[in-house]
């Protein structure tokens, strides 16, 4: 076991829960460090030796895949196709399989024009 005090191990959560995290020793030189993520995001992983940070810690760690996928996004719809000036049109951005970001949404033409939309 590393010569270092417990309560001086933990992890911090994206949403600031602390929990334990355990160091075990691989050989003389290296250590191997556990814990159990409950959430997605960056934990930062705390290790101090003899009272001391060691050099780099906190450790960010990323658990979990990135949470928005673009290329999961796709739009369909008649205003898509066939659009004529001065009339009102509409088309679907589909997100649901995209997951948790902010959408954005330009739309590029000769004129100014109003954009309406429901979420």
């Amino acid at each position: 076991m590393a010569p270092k005090t417990s309560s001086t191990d933990r992890c911090v959560s994206p949403s600031s829960i602390e929990d334990d995290c355990f160091i075990q020793s691989i050989d003389s030189e290296e250590y191997s460090v556990r814990f159990m993520p409950r959430e997605n995001g960056i934990h930062n992983i705390h290790i101090q030796f003899d009272g001391v940070y060691i050099n780099g810690s906190p450790f960010r760690v990323n658990v979990g895949k990135v949470d928005a996928d673009p290329a999961a996004i796709y739009a369909h719809g008649y205003g898509l196709k066939d659009i004529k000036t001065g009339q009102k049109t509409d088309f679907i951005i589909d997100t649901c399989n995209a997951g948790a970001g902010a959408l954005g949404v330009t739309i590029d033409g000769p004129s100014n024009m109003i954009l309406y939309f429901n979420h």
